[in-house]
This record gives structure tokens, sequence and C-alpha cells, in this order.
């Protein structure tokens, strides 16, 4: 009986505990890639703060952090696009394109997230949409692993298969509209990448050297 009743109190005490946070895609225990002044002309939701990449051989991840959440209370505190705007290679579109926030050009591949209170419910949130340049347009596929927020909405990420956009190119993020009524909110400055990330043999043989090394100096003594 007492068992029953500590299994009880167990149940009781976890379910009402408050829901924790869903885990960042990645551990962004690194420093931003971009810190973006604050722009206080912008509504917060349009307000880039920082932007960061990480990538771990296998996929990119990519951060987007903003001043304020995206509102769905219909005050018009929000962006229709938050994005992060890829040049890997030659040619590419440029600013005149609807998809391509207006400073950028040269653009490849796009990694974006549609917002909208009065499209999209209950949050707001639409298509999370990866698009490939094909020398004419953009044609839109779906190879985005996975994609989330987190800090109560201020946080988005994007995890994008290596494969897709190569591990050496120029990457921006922005905030912006397309459409009917074309605007460009907030844009990052530009942000190279050509990681090279040390596979875990060679970090295993490197930590045996220094081992090593250690034992070599304790028999010289």
């Amino acid at each position: 009986m007492k068992k029953l009743i500590m299994v009880l109190m167990l149940l009781i005490l976890f379910g009402a505990a408050p829901a924790a946070q869903a885990a960042y895609l990645y551990d962004w225990s690194v420093t931003p890639s971009q810190s973006d002044p604050t722009d206080v002309s912008l509504l917060p939701s349009r307000d880039i703060l920082a932007a960061w990449h990480a990538f771990d051989s296998g996929f990119h991840y990519f951060r987007l952090d903003l001043r304020g959440a995206p509102d769905t209370s219909g005050s018009n505190d929000f962006a229709g696009t938050y994005g992060i705007y890829i040049d890997s290679k030659s040619g590419g579109a440029l600013g005149s394109h609807p998809y391509v926030p207006d400073p950028l050009g040269g653009i490849d591949y796009i990694v974006d997230s549609h917002f909208d209170p009065w499209v999209y419910s209950p949050n707001g949130w639409g298509p999370h949409d990866y698009h490939t340049w094909n020398g004419t347009t953009f044609v839109r596929t779906d190879p985005i692993a996975e994609q989330q927020t987190e800090n109560a909405g201020k946080t988005l990420e994007w995890k994008i298969s290596a494969a897709e956009v190569g591990t050496s190119f120029a990457w921006w993020a922005a905030t912006h509209d397309f459409g009917s009524s074309p605007a460009t909110y907030d844009v990052t400055a530009q942000i190279d990448v050509n990681p090279v990330p040390i596979p875990g043999a060679v970090l295993l043989f490197g930590s045996g050297l220094v081992g090593l090394l250690g034992f070599r100096k304790k028999l010289a003594r």
C-alpha cells in the first residue's frame, strides 16, 4: 500500500511539473558566427541579434536569434520569412528575385521558415522549405532534416545534410517578406564557412601521443 501511495505521489509530482523546452538541435557552446547589432527601428521579431553555424561532418546546423518572438495576436510584429541564404558556387539568384533579400546576390540555396498568424494555425508557423536555384528559378524540395523553434519563439534552428550545400560556402541570415509587398528588414553580414572536422580516430591518436609523451617523461625521471 505504501509503495502504491509513493508511486501515485511521484506521478502527481512529475505530472504537475512544467514541460521542459525541447533540446536544441546542436550543442551551441560556441560563440555566434555573427552578432548583429540591435536595430530599435525594427519590430522585435524582425530584428536579428545573432546567427550561428555548426558542422558535424554529416550535417550543417543553422541558428537564428531574434530580439522578439513573432507575434500571433495580430499586431503585425512578425516577418513573413526567416531564412538562411547560401552562395556556394558561381551564378545564383540576384536580390531582384522575390525570394532573395535585396542586398544579396549569387544565392544558390535557401533554407527558410514562413510565418503568418492569419494563415497558419495554431502557432503561426507555416512551411519550412529548402530551395535550390536551377539557373532560372528556385525549385522547392524538402531535404531539411529537422527544424524547430526554442527560447519562447525567439530562436530558430535548421538542420540540413552537408550533401545538399557542400562544405565551403558563404551565407547570410535575413528576415523579409516577398510577394505583392516585398520588404527586407534585417540581413547579417556575410559569414564564410569552410569547416574541417577532425575525425574521431585522429583525436584518439592525438590523445594517445600525449599519453605516451607523459609516460616517457616519467621513465626519464
